[in-house]
């Protein structure tokens, strides 16, 4: 469907100093976005857990994010930095509209498969049935979320409303009221409100009722496990470790889910107020603290692919010792490393069981690993400073070292 892109290609309507700021804030968020978010899944894969279910949509998450960050966010700092023009012609519009689209509902649907697999997880079943989130139904998942992703971003590329560029907001998006109003066709006016009509509660707001729902749950049936395991004298301990397990998980995504739906929801909802405003009057959505206002919604919006590398190690301890030994081995691969690893043990097997793990992880470097005798007789809290490999560390006497500089 062909259109005039004259009015709504042509005027940036965000002051220049506004967008200079904007820009700056956007390539702080694209750093932080694209490295972490490929360090998260560097440490998924290096630890061989990326076949596990929650792993898979994590996955799939983080990817979608560094699809988004790649090509999306270069083009808005362009644009951000004072350009007085759309650089891009309608068709390229509708290409970064459909992709942004497209990874804002994968986004969402994914962060709703997740709490599923939560509230599947830790809300004990009325009737005992199998896991609904296993590795199989997780890759499938991950398939239809992108199918229904395409779906719904589909419609504006084959003529049902149409991607413009929205000044405020400096990209790319479906065209709403404000823009079809001056249209004589009224008919295209119904159509493309229609398609918001639908976009948003469906893929949108329906979800987040879900997620919503989830956690509530969640959160009611932990209280209520604890507070048994806590009457229970002789539980046992390895149910306990796994509920400790689930309960972390949750945590995490509940955390991250929380962040980014306060994140991108005041921009959905714009949008939404967009093509419910039928016949009230814009004066106010003309004005210029209007456009500031909305930019700065969607700088907001855009800061949600850095969520996911800013919270996982601050929840997750194994993530940021990980997160800490990959950046110091790409800062100084050749000089001795500052602590890359930590054991906290309370018997001798699951010492010299954690130092294993280890060894095998770095068997590659080194194939003449072996767990120290000092660590095998005494268990401890050991802290290992590392030098150009693991054998380094397992000739020092790591108990004298500790009673150095602990005093224990």
């Amino acid at each position: 469907m062909k259109y005039n892109i004259s009015s709504s290609l042509d005027r940036n309507v965000i002051p220049l100093s506004v967008g200079i700021i904007q820009a700056i804030l956007l390539i702080i968020i694209f750093i932080i976005g694209l490295v972490g978010n490929i360090l998260v899944i560097v440490v998924i894969k290096r630890y061989e857990i990326s076949s596990s279910p929650i792993n898979i949509l994590l996955l799939n998450f983080v990817s979608c994010d560094i699809l988004s960050l790649f090509i999306l966010y270069p083009i808005t700092i362009i644009v951000k930095f004072g350009l007085p023009v759309y650089p891009f012609d309608s068709s390229f519009c509708s290409f970064e509209g459909f992709l942004r689209q497209t990874c804002s509902i994968v986004t969402i649907l994914t962060l709703t498969v997740i709490s599923v697999g939560r509230y599947d997880a830790i809300v004990p079943p009325v009737h005992k049935r199998d896991h609904v989130i296993t590795q199989l139904r997780a890759k499938m998942f991950v398939v239809w979320t992108w199918i229904i992703a395409f779906i719904f971003s589909f419609p504006p590329i084959v003529g049902w409303n149409h991607y413009i560029y929205a000044s405020e907001f400096s990209y790319c998006l479906p065209q709403c009221l404000h823009s079809d109003r001056n249209q004589s066709n009224q008919s295209t006016i119904q159509s493309s409100l229609l398609y918001g009509y639908l976009l948003y509660p469906l893929v949108y707001n329906l979800p987040l009722l879900v997620m919503i729902h989830n956690y509530c749950n969640i959160f009611r049936a932990i209280q209520t496990k604890t507070d048994r395991l806590q009457q229970r004298q002789g539980f046992i301990i390895r149910k306990q470790s796994k509920f400790l397990f689930e309960l972390r998980t949750c945590r995490i995504m509940f955390t991250i889910t929380a962040f980014i739906m306060v994140l991108m929801y005041p921009y959905i909802l714009s949008r939404q107020a967009c093509f419910i405003s039928v016949g009230v009057n814009d004066t106010f959505a003309s004005g210029d603290a209007y456009s500031i206002i909305m930019s700065f919604l969607g700088v907001l919006t855009m800061a949600a692919p850095a969520v996911t590398p800013a919270i996982l190690p601050l929840m997750h301890r194994r993530f940021k010792r990980e997160f800490y030994g990959i950046l110091c081995s790409w800062t100084r691969s050749h000089k001795i490393q500052p602590l890359i690893y930590y054991v906290k043990a309370e018997t001798d097997e699951h010492l010299i069981r954690s130092i294993d793990g280890y060894i095998k992880r770095n068997e590659q470097r080194d194939n003449k690993h072996r767990i120290p005798q000092d660590l095998q007789e005494k268990p401890a809290n050991v802290q290992a400073w590392s030098g150009f490999s693991f054998s380094d560390v397992v000739t020092r006497d790591v108990r004298q070292h500790n009673l150095e500089n602990h005093g224990s």
